[in-house]
């Protein structure tokens, strides 16, 4: 098998959990809706904000893999939302934007005609392989969050 197909595979693996990270869909599909609007004594967001904060920095990942124009929003308040209460149907509209957001860049990865390793035309420091291992980092940092906040408010 060539590297780089074995690379992408590792990716793609990667970007769904496995091995030591708890599967993404597990962790999102299963959430209790009745604790996604609640806080941690310390934590500024809670669950459902979380999720959103996912959602918009993968929308941020994929726009500036794919758009040479793309802005991000100014950081950190343009990837977080003000949103205070969010119901059951928020949820899944969420989880639906982030997994389709998720099956775009695993498409990107698994496009044959798609070279990850080669720079990014519009950013050429860059390259497709290092934003979605970024990608791939930040949503394990902040599934391991949302599931530590699972774990807590679930015992209140």
């Amino acid at each position: 098998m060539k590297k780089d197909t074995i690379v992408k595979k590792q990716i793609l693996f990667l970007l769904r959990g496995g091995n030591t990270h708890i599967p993404v869909k597990r962790a999102i599909k299963n959430y209790p809706i009745k604790i996604i609007n609640q806080k941690i004594s310390g934590v500024e967001y809670t669950p459902y904000q979380l999720l959103d904060h996912l959602a918009r920095a993968q929308r941020d990942f994929l726009g500036f893999i794919s758009d040479p124009k793309h802005q991000s929003p100014e950081w950190p308040k343009g990837l977080w939302t003000d949103k205070e209460t969010a119901s059951g149907n928020d949820w899944k509209e969420l989880s639906e934007e982030f997994f389709a957001g998720l099956d775009e860049m695993e498409s990107l990865i698994k496009n044959k005609g798609v070279d990850i390793f080669a720079p990014i035309p519009h950013a050429p420091q860059y390259t497709i392989y290092r934003e979605a291992l970024m990608l791939a980092s930040h949503n394990s940092y902040h599934l391991g969050q949302l599931m530590l906040m699972k774990k807590a408010l679930s015992e209140k």
